[in-house]
């Protein structure tokens, strides 16, 4: 297995200007790997990448591709993850709760973005993405293990195939969203099918977006988000990410109290909106007191919660099936008070209780 690593942003920059000065216009991946290594440990950014492998000394047989630098405010194809050739990987960083952060986090999650608007892989002529073949999703999946190095442990491969897949999900509906907009409610023609999308497909979706029902609906989910006003300043980074960084900053777990914070003050110090200022004022107060800190030691940059956190007491108690302020991924079923023990050990007090009530009714 050839390993494909990480390096810093400065690294990349080091190696980029030597091939600038050289004048080459190809993938970094394409040159001499023995160039590349040497380049990184001549202004040894590489040494901690070994370690960080369990490697004694350098194996030759590794070659070690760097995360380009976007030069572009365009939309990014990732053609450097699709051409990968055979058996080269990224290392994918990720959580505990299965967030893939840092660079290689975000090149994973933009990347994603170009699966889900491929026409053969995500086809836009479904209403849902539960309508999706199965067969489909098990060959993004497929895709996507040919291209990352994910965790090995069963439980967590399926978590991350899971939120991957739900990833993918969102970014499909967001690609079909886009599509609508321009060419169904723009200025496009109806008729014509856009740009890398198949004709039959498009003449599908414009049939159920031109039904009442479909009309009603986008009406009032439109009316819907009109009246959000939690808007953050986290752009397209996710919330593990920004999360991981305070930790790396504090050195100590931080709490969904926290980022929330952080994601709605503007640089100068000041909230987003006054909204947002009432609720950084009564999130400041309760964390004030010690006591009302969440306990943990997670430093990887997942972020801390309970059903009953500072949080959940400024903005009220969380839905079924997800979690707020956490980014994407975690669930409540994810909390450990919800985990098996918790569970089972619940089952056996309430045992113990009902035989205990018993022998006081005897």
């Amino acid at each position: 297995m050839v390993l494909v690593g990480q390096a810093t942003t400065i690294a990349t920059a080091a190696v980029v200007d030597l091939h600038c000065h050289h004048h080459t216009l190809f993938p970094l991946f394409w040159c001499s790997s023995f160039f590349k290594v040497k380049c990184l440990f001549k202004f040894g950014f590489l040494s901690k990448r070994i370690e960080h492998q369990g490697l004694n000394h350098f194996n030759p047989s590794i070659t070690v591709v760097l995360l380009p630098v976007r030069a572009t405010r365009c939309p990014s194809k990732y053609s450097f993850i699709w051409n990968l050739p055979e058996n080269h990987k990224i290392e994918l960083p990720l959580t505990s709760s299965n967030q893939p952060i840092q660079k290689a986090g975000r090149h994973f999650s933009g990347w994603l973005g170009t699966i889900a608007r491929k026409p053969h892989l995500c086809p836009i002529k479904y209403k849902n993405w539960t309508e999706m073949q199965d067969e489909l999703k098990e060959e993004i999946w497929d895709i996507v293990q040919s291209k990352w190095i994910l965790p090995e442990e069963p439980a967590r491969l399926e978590a991350t195939k899971n939120r991957t897949l739900s990833s993918i999900a969102t970014y499909w509906r967001n690609h079909k969203s886009t599509l609508k907009k321009k060419y169904f409610l723009g200025r496009g023609n109806r008729a014509r099918a856009p740009p890398n999308v198949i004709q039959e497909d498009y003449e599908a979706i414009v049939q159920h977006w031109s039904l009442p029902k479909t009309r009603d609906l986008a009406l009032k989910n439109k009316n819907s988000r009109s009246k959000q006003k939690n808007v953050h300043t986290g752009g397209s980074k996710s919330f593990a990410s920004h999360a991981k960084e305070m930790v790396t900053t504090l050195g100590k777990p931080v709490e969904r109290a926290d980022v929330y914070v952080k994601l709605h003050l503007h640089k100068d110090g000041t909230p987003v909106n006054a909204e947002a200022q009432s609720n950084i004022e009564k999130i400041n107060e309760l964390l004030s007191e010690s006591s009302n800190r969440v306990q943990s030691s997670d430093l990887t940059g997942s972020i801390s919660w309970a059903p009953d956190d500072v949080y959940a007491q400024v903005f009220g108690n969380e839905r079924n099936g997800r979690v707020r302020g956490v980014g994407f991924g975690p669930t409540p079923s994810m909390h450990p008070a919800k985990s098996t023990p918790a569970i089972a050990q619940c089952k056996i007090n309430k045992i113990i209780l009902q035989k205990l009530v018993g022998v006081v009714s005897v």
